[in-house]
């Protein structure tokens, strides 16, 4: 049982020739949970003593635990390097074909392997009980070995699938429940709009008929009046236009409302608002929906708060499409007199709360920079076809 002092320097400078051969950096990284590597080594631990224990205890002149340990960290690895397999193999479907030849070559590699292991512990005078001859029982007692090693790797497979497919269905299941709850929100949130639409409203047909009356006298003296009531016709068309079950509109429909929106305070200040607006073709944008007025608010937002009277610093408005994903950019300068109001407003609040109903945090981000001088609002949003 007790190990010889030179048997422990036969093993040391094996060890220490093998890990300057083939030098070993391994850190704890993500994939690869330190706790769970700890977990692992007192099982095996306790695995070890409970099959030499007993032994140990009715026979310790019988009991090799340098040569056990040696032929412990074979079995180990035959149990990782199956259970390895058994994972590669539900993401990749292997033939019948295949897996008899990679279990056969299993065999074939465990054999080999425990040949030379008991040939290397007798030639550096480690004591075993293991023993080459005859061959046909080495290699009886090795398939038997293995198969109690493939079972026991398989069933530890088999627990850790079906735990991790729990989590899975688990995680399948609570998102479907979130998505449902936003759903049940917008839904109510829908309705109250709606509740409130039809508590308020205006017939919308008296509204067009009036503007189109208003419009058809107008037109006869002033063009550029004419213009705003067929303006604000249009824009009221779009605030009363009915959208999907989401509130959700085509994105031309809404870059529309907002050309419209400034080309009507445009006429009130007298074109002396200074707006660079960028917009890719309408045919780049087809298909793409977005919620309703939500770009809108941004503007209205610079209209309220920001001073567009420089011509050396306009509004910057952008729209482009890139890698799958819509962004939005407007940024303006601050009007000196109400400069502290911006983060008091409820409009970018309420647009912010209504994507996160509609979205989740992978599929939007809203970045807002409100500098001393400035204010800007970079929207991005994942591009969800018609």
């Amino acid at each position: 049982m007790d190990i010889s002092i030179h048997e422990r320097k036969k093993l040391y400078r094996f060890f220490y020739k093998l890990k300057a051969k083939f030098p070993l950096k391994y850190k704890f990284g993500k994939d690869i949970n330190s706790k769970k590597v700890l977990v692992h080594l007192a099982i095996w631990v306790a695995y070890f003593f409970y099959e030499n224990g007993s032994v140990l205890v009715i026979s310790p002149e019988s009991v090799f635990l340098l040569s056990s340990f040696l032929y412990f960290l074979l079995n180990a690895l035959i149990f990782y390097a199956h259970v390895y397999l058994l994972t590669r193999n539900t993401k990749r479907t292997l033939s019948t074909a295949w897996k008899v030849f990679i279990y056969f070559l299993a065999i074939l590699i465990y054999l080999t392997s425990n040949y030379f292991l008991t040939i290397f512990i007798n030639h550096v005078g480690i004591q075993t009980i293991m023993t080459i001859s005859p061959l046909k029982n080495f290699i009886i007692l090795r398939i038997f070995r293995l198969l109690y090693l493939i079972t026991m790797s398989y069933t530890y497979w088999l627990i850790i699938y079906k735990i991790n497919n729990e989590k899975k269905l688990f995680q399948i299941e609570r998102e479907r429940v979130e998505q449902l709850e936003r759903t049940t929100i917008l839904e109510n949130s829908n309705l109250n709009a709606e509740l409130n639409y039809l508590k308020y409203q205006i017939n919308p047909h008296f509204l067009f008929n009036t503007l189109s009356f208003i419009y058809a006298r107008v037109i006869k003296f002033s063009d550029e009046a004419a213009k705003s009531v067929m303006l604000l016709s249009n824009i009221m068309n779009y605030a009363l236009l009915n959208n999907d079950i989401e509130g959700k509109i085509e994105l031309n429909q809404e870059l529309e409302h907002l050309k419209n929106l400034i080309e009507i305070n445009q006429l009130r200040f007298n074109k002396n608002l200074h707006i660079s607006l960028e917009l890719p073709s309408s045919e780049e944008l087809a298909e793409i929906k977005i919620p309703q007025l939500t770009l809108v608010t941004f503007l209205e937002n610079v209209f309220k708060y920001g001073d567009l009277s420089y011509k050396d610093h306009p509004v910057k408005i952008s729209v482009t499409v890139t890698n799958n994903f819509l962004r939005f950019y407007i940024s303006n300068k601050k009007s000196t007199s109400i400069r502290q109001k911006i983060q008091n407003g409820i409009g970018i609040a309420n647009v912010k709360k209504r994507l996160d109903l509609l979205y989740s945090k992978e599929d939007y981000n809203l970045i807002i920079d409100d500098e001393p001088l400035t204010f800007s609002v970079t929207f991005y949003l994942r591009i969800q076809p018609c």
